[in-house]
């Protein structure tokens, strides 16, 4: 099995359980059958959540960057400046 697949499957498997627990949780709501919490018991919360989220995917494309960067010698993925590598044997013209 590809990469790619094995990816797809559990993306789908994901959304299949996140839209459970989105059924479950309305019917059970609806009854009055879930906790409910009190007016502010979540005040901020979802001010650090997402700062923690920001810096958590932060994290993950600087390490992404590095690993793609990892197996190139320090030549590959320059741009040509079009001033000479000085590691480069110089041509001469005469």
């Amino acid at each position: 099995m590809s990469p790619r697949r094995g990816f797809v499957r559990a993306s789908l498997a994901a959304l299949a359980a996140l839209g459970l627990f989105s059924l479950v949780f309305s019917l059970l709501a609806e009854r009055g059958k879930w906790p409910e919490l009190p007016p502010g018991a979540l005040h901020d919360t979802d001010l650090a959540a997402g700062f923690v989220s920001a810096v958590a995917l932060a994290a993950i494309f600087a390490m992404g960057k590095s690993r793609r960067n990892a197996g190139r010698p320090p030549s590959a993925g320059k741009e040509n400046t079009g001033s000479p590598d000085p590691e480069s044997p110089r041509e001469t013209v005469g």
